[in-house]
């Protein structure tokens, strides 16, 4: 199997509460790291900046162990996912293999109720292109849920021709109802989503409750970070990347 035909198959990952305290940590310095740059037009709010950023961490980590789980040819994957020095100007993966290299964002959602669009940001959609970006990878979880659901690969020509939203802030996305992303790329209905996960919910990881504060002081930790020039190489795998973020939360705490 190559990786394409790899990528061409719906998947279902387990979580467990590692996971998700990975994943609030990645977030939290994410959000103290990209705050000093973030533009107005792109600020949602304390709370909605950081619920954005623990989707894109967790849905990366979850690329990630995913990648991990290929056991076709050998694969070289590279990643940013947590960058110490401001917002990154590449794509979220650099997959190589002996037969060529896939450049792929991924793009997650938190499924929660009143939540019934797929969105893809306009301004960062255009970036990616020009980055030589094939794809997104779509992922679907929900916060604190034992379930990561990966669909197949958004080619950037279907993702170009997705309906323009714009929400009021002057900061458009592209996006499809949810429906249909779910039956098109993950062969189940958006109901049939939505019971899966909220299925598996742990009910003990959420950041308002048992993760919130994960870091108690991100700026001072990303400062510490910054210092002793410690980060995740691009080369980590997942469970490595998840023991690095573990120490960091004891170091924090």
């Amino acid at each position: 199997m190559s990786f394409r035909q790899y990528l061409d198959a719906p998947a279902e990952m387990k979580l467990d509460r590692s996971f998700w305290v990975a994943a609030a940590a990645v977030a939290v310095l994410r959000k103290a790291v990209n705050d000093p740059f973030r533009q107005e037009h792109r600020s949602r709010g304390e709370a909605k900046n950081l619920l954005n950023d623990l989707e894109g961490a967790a849905g990366e980590l979850a690329a990630l162990k995913h990648f991990g789980g290929f056991t076709g040819s050998d694969l070289e994957v590279t990643h940013d996912i947590l960058s110490l020095h401001g917002p990154v100007d590449e794509v979220d993966f650099r997959i190589e293999e002996p037969d060529g290299i896939t450049l792929m964002e991924v793009k997650a959602l938190l499924v929660e109720s009143g939540k019934g669009l797929f969105l893809i940001n306009r301004e960062a959609f255009g970036k990616s292109r020009r980055r030589g970006a094939q794809g997104y990878l779509p992922v679907l979880s929900s916060e604190g849920s034992g379930l990561a659901l990966l669909g197949t690969l958004l080619t950037m020509d279907q993702v170009g021709k997705w309906r323009e939203y714009d929400f009021g802030y002057g900061d458009p996305a592209v996006g499809v109802p949810l429906g249909q992303l779910t039956q098109a790329n993950f062969g189940r209905t958006e109901d049939e989503v939505r019971e899966l996960l909220e299925g598996s919910r742990f009910g003990i990881a959420r950041l308002e409750g048992d993760l919130d504060g994960v870091i108690s002081d991100p700026v001072a930790e990303l400062g510490r970070l910054r210092r002793d020039s410690v980060s995740i190489s691009p080369g980590q795998g997942y469970d490595s990347v998840v023991r690095f973020l573990a120490g960091i939360c004891q170091h924090g705490a």
